[in-house]
C-alpha cells in the first residue's frame, strides 16, 4: 500500500511540475505574442506600408490572429488532457490497434 501512495505521489508531483512547465511557456508565448509586430524603438504597433502610404499584408498574423490561434491550441491540448484522464481513471487501457 506504501509503494502504491509513493507511486501516486510521484505522479502527482510530475504532472504538477509538468503543468507549471506548461504555464510558463504559455506565458511566454503570450508575451512574444504581445511584442510581435510592435516597434522595438517605443513599443507602438509597427505596420508595414507601401510606397503611396497605404497599408501592405506581409502574411503576418495580427495580434487577435494569433491569441485566438493560442487560444484553439490551448482548447485542444486541454480536451486531450481530459480524455487522458478520463481513460486512466476508467482502469481500462488504450489499446490502439489490433491488427
Amino acid at each position: 500500500v506504501v509503494a502504491g501512495e509513493h507511486q501516486v505521489h510521484q505522479q502527482d508531483s510530475q504532472q504538477h511540475h509538468q503543468h507549471r512547465q506548461s504555464a510558463e511557456q504559455q506565458d511566454q508565448q503570450q508575451s512574444q505574442i504581445e511584442n510581435a509586430g510592435r516597434n522595438p524603438a517605443n513599443n507602438e504597433p509597427q505596420q508595414d506600408v507601401s510606397e503611396n502610404g497605404t497599408p501592405t499584408h506581409t502574411g503576418r498574423m495580427t495580434v487577435e490572429e494569433a491569441r485566438r490561434l493560442l487560444q484553439r491550441v490551448r482548447d485542444r491540448e486541454r480536451q486531450r488532457r481530459l480524455e487522458q484522464a478520463r481513460q486512466e481513471a476508467s482502469g481500462m487501457a488504450p489499446t490502439g490497434k489490433d491488427w
